[in-house]
């Protein structure tokens, strides 16, 4: 619970990873210059990652993944208007 608490409060302070290939580039927070990679084979390159313990890196990177489902989902089940309803009707028995 800790790594998720520290992950949410980094997010919101403005922490924002780093697409790369085969995962993510985090800013350390405590150590100007370090950066950690978030692996999505691998896990974490932090102290906390390579010793099998949750880390916030992780976490945070977990949280984003977690928001960009649920928005593809809201999308795609987003309400049709009622011209939108009809158009389709008439598409579909033109």
């Amino acid at each position: 619970m800790h790594a998720l608490d520290k992950a949410a409060m980094q997010l919101h302070a403005g922490c924002i990873p780093v697409a790369t290939t085969g995962g993510f580039l985090v800013e350390s927070r405590t150590r100007g210059g370090l950066v950690h990679r978030v692996s999505n084979v691998g896990g974490c390159s932090c102290e906390s990652g390579q010793n099998g313990r949750p880390c916030w890196h992780q976490s945070l990177i977990e949280i984003l993944e977690v928001a960009q489902q649920r928005t593809v989902l809201i999308k795609q089940h987003r309400k049709v208007t009622k011209a939108e309803a009809l158009a389709a009707i008439d598409e579909l028995f033109a």
